[in-house]
Protein backbone atom coordinates (compact mmCIF):
# COMPACT_ATOMS: atom_id res chain seq x y z
CA UNK A 1 0.00 0.00 0.00
CA UNK A 2 2.80 2.63 0.88
CA UNK A 3 4.17 2.24 -3.23
CA UNK A 4 0.36 3.07 -3.97
CA UNK A 5 0.76 6.44 -1.82
CA UNK A 6 3.96 6.80 -2.94
CA UNK A 7 3.42 6.76 -6.82
CA UNK A 8 0.20 9.02 -6.18
CA UNK A 9 -1.44 7.28 -9.79
CA UNK A 10 -4.87 6.15 -8.86
CA UNK A 11 -4.53 3.87 -12.22
CA UNK A 12 -1.14 3.09 -12.66
CA UNK A 13 0.65 -0.06 -11.80
CA UNK A 14 0.58 -0.34 -8.35
CA UNK A 15 -2.67 0.35 -7.90
CA UNK A 16 -3.95 -2.54 -10.31
CA UNK A 17 -2.19 -4.81 -8.46
CA UNK A 18 -2.94 -3.49 -5.32
CA UNK A 19 -6.68 -3.90 -6.28
CA UNK A 20 -6.00 -7.52 -7.59
CA UNK A 21 -4.79 -8.64 -4.15
CA UNK A 22 -8.02 -7.32 -3.17
CA UNK A 23 -9.92 -9.95 -4.95
CA UNK A 24 -7.78 -12.53 -3.76
CA UNK A 25 -7.93 -11.49 -0.26
CA UNK A 26 -12.02 -11.12 -1.19
CA UNK A 27 -11.75 -14.71 -2.44
CA UNK A 28 -10.35 -16.14 0.90
CA UNK A 29 -12.26 -14.33 3.33
CA UNK A 30 -15.70 -15.17 1.44
CA UNK A 31 -14.25 -19.33 1.39
CA UNK A 32 -13.42 -18.55 5.19
CA UNK A 33 -16.70 -17.34 5.69
CA UNK A 34 -18.31 -20.00 4.25
CA UNK A 35 -16.47 -22.50 6.26
CA UNK A 36 -15.80 -24.15 3.10
CA UNK A 37 -13.93 -27.58 2.64
CA UNK A 38 -10.42 -28.23 1.37
CA UNK A 39 -11.83 -29.80 -1.25
CA UNK A 40 -13.85 -26.46 -2.51
CA UNK A 41 -11.24 -23.94 -1.21
CA UNK A 42 -8.73 -26.03 -3.30
CA UNK A 43 -11.19 -25.92 -6.53
CA UNK A 44 -11.58 -21.95 -5.60
CA UNK A 45 -8.58 -21.13 -5.75
CA UNK A 46 -7.51 -23.19 -8.87
CA UNK A 47 -11.09 -21.20 -10.84
CA UNK A 48 -11.04 -17.77 -9.64
CA UNK A 49 -7.58 -17.30 -7.41
CA UNK A 50 -5.20 -18.50 -10.24
CA UNK A 51 -5.93 -16.17 -13.05
CA UNK A 52 -5.77 -13.29 -10.89
CA UNK A 53 -2.25 -14.53 -9.82
CA UNK A 54 -1.54 -14.99 -13.89
CA UNK A 55 -3.06 -11.15 -14.36
CA UNK A 56 -0.39 -10.11 -11.84
CA UNK A 57 2.39 -11.85 -13.53
CA UNK A 58 1.55 -10.32 -16.54
CA UNK A 59 1.28 -7.03 -15.30
CA UNK A 60 4.38 -6.95 -13.65
CA UNK A 61 6.17 -8.71 -16.40
CA UNK A 62 5.00 -6.45 -18.61
CA UNK A 63 6.33 -3.18 -16.48
CA UNK A 64 9.77 -4.62 -15.44
CA UNK A 65 11.71 -2.34 -18.00
CA UNK A 66 9.29 0.40 -18.09
CA UNK A 67 10.21 1.41 -14.37
CA UNK A 68 12.99 2.81 -13.03
CA UNK A 69 14.87 -0.01 -11.22
CA UNK A 70 15.73 2.23 -8.08
CA UNK A 71 12.71 3.54 -7.72
CA UNK A 72 9.97 2.11 -4.79
CA UNK A 73 8.01 1.10 -7.91
CA UNK A 74 11.37 -0.26 -9.27
CA UNK A 75 12.14 -2.18 -6.49
CA UNK A 76 8.38 -3.79 -5.64
CA UNK A 77 8.57 -4.92 -9.59
CA UNK A 78 12.07 -6.38 -9.62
Amino acid sequence: MDIVRQTKKQKGLSYQVVELIGKLYHLEKLLKENNAHPDEIKLKREEKARPILLQIKRLLDDNLTKVLPQSPLGKAVA
